[in-house]
């Protein structure tokens, strides 16, 4: 009996080989769309792209032909990569504004570079690079290590960072300097102003009592 149908199990046999191959093939590049579309959550367009992701699971259309994962990918992988690049350019345009700021100032410029190199490095103040993100392989490395609220993150931190960095060179140059902050509040009109202002002189007055201020 076996031996009459074993034109039949041949073909099925080399049929379900050729499945398996299929499947070897374009489950890796599913799973690195899921991967992807996980880290272009809020992205324009990136949610049509999540349903046709979608679809392909509950359909099991994984192996029709064409591909249907290509087409996620490439759309999916273009969008993190302008996004990325993006939020780099955001960094660095924030640093460079931040660094203009401090080199301009007094006291950073009496500093000798090793000390402001020192001082930044303490403030965690550094250009960043945007590894290599060719491939969607090297793109989902490159978001793991820093993904785009990171980026933004790093962004917004610059001017504290930077703030940190100007005090300390104050602080070298006068050495009992002390930050003081300024009272926090809505100003509506000039009598608020004005009370803002006197409470504002009050607290610096009081802590020009101990030396410099810093604001």
């Amino acid at each position: 009996m076996l031996h009459e149908k074993a034109d039949d199990l041949t073909q099925h046999i080399a049929e379900w080989k050729a499945t398996a191959t299929k499947i070897a093939q374009r489950l890796p590049d599913f799973l690195l769309a899921e991967q992807l579309l996980a880290q272009a959550a809020g992205l324009a367009g990136v949610d049509a792209q999540a349903a046709t992701l979608n679809g392909i699971r509950t359909n099991r259309s994984l192996l029709d032909d064409p591909d249907p994962t290509s087409s996620v990918l490439k759309t999916v992988g273009s969008a993190l990569r302008a996004a990325l690049m993006a939020a780099h350019a955001h960094h660095a345009a924030t640093l460079a504004a931040e660094r203009a700021k401090l080199d301009a100032h007094p006291a950073w410029q009496a500093l000798p570079p090793p000390k402001q190199a020192a001082l930044l490095q303490s403030a965690g103040i550094a250009a960043l690079p945007l590894t290599a993100m060719g491939t969607d392989e090297e793109l989902l490395s490159a978001l793991k290590s820093r993904d785009l609220a990171a980026w933004k993150t790093l962004a917004d931190a610059l001017p504290t960072r930077c703030a940190k960095a100007l005090a300390a060179a104050i602080k070298e140059a006068e050495p009992k300097a002390q930050r003081t902050s300024l009272p926090g509040a809505t100003i509506r009109n000039q009598a608020e102003l004005e009370n803002w202002l006197d409470q504002a002189r009050a607290e610096i007055e009081l802590a020009l009592g101990t030396g410099p201020v810093i604001l």
